[in-house]
């Protein structure tokens, strides 16, 4: 089966707490994904940790990285950032504080 990835999910600008998420998700440390991305370990540091935001190159590397590894994220609606991973398709909508796990019930608020 071959999955492609829309062209709009290649749009959407990296934040900090896409970035926490991904490595979460697959379970990276920082030095995991500084190795993996050729990104500093302390730029990615200072990114997560809302001191300072990285170019569009670094922010580029890094969503490279986790694209490699399967991961995409997309907005619903401004409201909510959703992360794909396409190894198995989970679909996880979160807020900034809301935090789900594999098995957990996800209800769609449409309005």
């Amino acid at each position: 089966m071959v999955r492609t990835i829309p062209e709009d999910l290649l749009k959407i600008p990296l934040t900090a707490a896409d970035c926490r998420s991904a490595r979460a998700r697959l379970s990276w440390g920082q030095e995991d994904l500084a190795k993996r991305s050729s990104v500093p370990r302390v730029t990615i540091s200072r990114f997560e940790g809302g001191i300072s935001t990285p170019v569009i190159k670094t922010l580029e590397s890094l969503r490279n990285t986790f694209m490699e590894a399967g991961l995409y994220f997309l907005n619903i609606r401004g409201r909510h950032r959703v992360l794909i991973d396409t190894s198995c398709w989970l679909v996880a909508f979160l807020t900034t504080s809301q935090q789900i796990e594999i098995g957990d019930r996800i209800e769609v608020d449409e309005g």
